[in-house]
């Protein structure tokens, strides 16, 4: 059965709060496997092959024993991960997903996405999916505008220096 947690004169939302003595009632939903984060990749990234982890969060009532996350990086799927484990209610755990080589001068999207908790239907679909942009500086001489060039012109280095940054 769910769970239910009240809470009476309490704002809730932006600029809301229930009237004096009305209570709101949210239910947890029994399966809630979401991902957190991506706390493995942040800036400045260092280029090379590292480990790609996510933050799996059971925000519902029942422990999380098993899930899938399917995850990629610049569109591209990356090998999915069936995780098992034992994660209580309101609980998160660092998941490793891979291992992935990340190239100098580069900005990457990674991205994560959790399903199947439990082998059943998630009851919150809105926290399954999280992604991140992620950056390996600068580094070295780069030519601009001639033939066989980096850049093109002087502002694809801007672009560029301000997406990236400078290692």
């Amino acid at each position: 059965s769910a769970g239910t947690v009240e809470t009476a004169n309490t704002t809730v939302g932006v600029g809301l709060a229930p009237a004096s003595g009305l209570t709101y009632t949210y239910q947890l939903p029994n399966l809630d496997a979401g991902i957190a984060s991506i706390p493995s990749q942040s800036y400045p990234m260092t280029a090379g092959a590292q480990n790609v982890t996510v933050a799996l969060r059971n925000g519902g009532i029942t422990t999380l024993t098993s899930a899938v996350i399917n995850w990629s990086v610049n569109g591209v799927a990356q090998t999915p991960v069936n995780w098992t484990g034992a994660l209580t209610s309101g609980n998160s755990a660092t998941v490793t997903l891979g291992s992935y080589t990340f190239n100098t001068n580069s900005v990457y999207t990674i991205a994560a996405t959790v399903s199947n908790p439990n082998n059943s239907t998630d009851g919150n679909a809105f926290n399954n999916t999280f992604s991140k942009r992620a950056s390996t500086p600068f580094n070295g001489t780069y030519t601009v505008g001639a033939s066989g060039a980096q850049f093109s012109s002087f502002n694809d280095v801007a672009s560029a220096l301000m997406s990236i940054g400078v290692g």
